[in-house]
């Protein structure tokens, strides 16, 4: 009797030690008994082809302008103009933006109108690129993700980051497809505010007041103010 009591007593105790190490265990690194193989972590979806196209260009653009910001000041504005139109031909479709920012009365311009305010559209974004981008304060580009929007669009998020700043400045890119060559139609900085959309509100005002050829002189007197400076 008194055999099986302490027989008892010693199966009680084993247990109970079990309990205590697995206890201890799952403290620290779990319970051998319960241990489970670690998830491997799931591979990253490959890029498509066509949104890495998009990106190409967005990085081409932003390559193009540290460079033309880091000899900003030795180029002069003139010279940041110039380097600036050819990059931004390449990157932007300005046919898209023009007649989008332009609004509701786009259909009413003649062909000759349509055609001088594209090209005045575009000098004026080149010549506020070169005013802006005047010098390098070792800011970074940086690509930070992509959507696939409706429409076969793609849309590119960026971030630009300024050293010693607590704010940095984000700018998506939305690009489509145009003759086989990913161009950007709309741009949004900060993310919420579209580009297009706000030169359309600006250029209305004008052209309530004025009329085309308002708005017309309008940018010209503005870039010729800017390049005196």
């Amino acid at each position: 009797m008194n055999s099986q009591v302490r027989q008892a007593t010693r199966q009680r105790l084993n247990r109970a030690r079990g309990i205590s190490v697995c206890l201890l265990l799952l403290l620290g690194v779990g319970c051998a008994s319960q241990k489970v193989a670690p998830v491997p972590p799931k591979p990253e979806k490959p890029m498509p082809a066509r949104v890495a196209a998009a990106q190409e260009v967005i990085t081409r653009l932003q390559t193009t302008m540290m460079e033309i910001m880091k000899s900003g000041p030795e180029l002069g504005y003139s010279g940041r103009e110039a380097l600036i139109m050819p990059i931004a031909l390449e990157s932007y479709d300005f046919t898209a933006m023009a007649s989008l920012s332009y609004g509701q009365g786009w259909s009413k311009l003649s062909v000759e109108q349509q055609a001088a305010w594209i090209e005045i559209y575009t000098k004026f974004h080149v010549a506020s690129a070169a005013k802006s981008r005047s010098e390098y304060r070792g800011q970074v580009y940086q690509i930070l993700g992509y959507q696939e929007v409706p429409d076969g669009h793609v849309l590119i998020e960026t971030q630009l980051n300024y050293p010693g700043r607590l704010v940095d400045f984000y700018t998506n890119y939305l690009l489509r497809l145009d003759g086989g060559d990913w161009k950007i139609i709309d741009f949004f900085a900060p993310p919420s505010v579209s580009v297009v959309a706000m030169r359309r509100a600006e250029y209305r005002n004008v052209l309530e007041k004025s009329g085309y050829q308002g708005l017309v002189s309008d940018m010209e007197g503005k870039m010729k103010r800017w390049n005196e400076k």
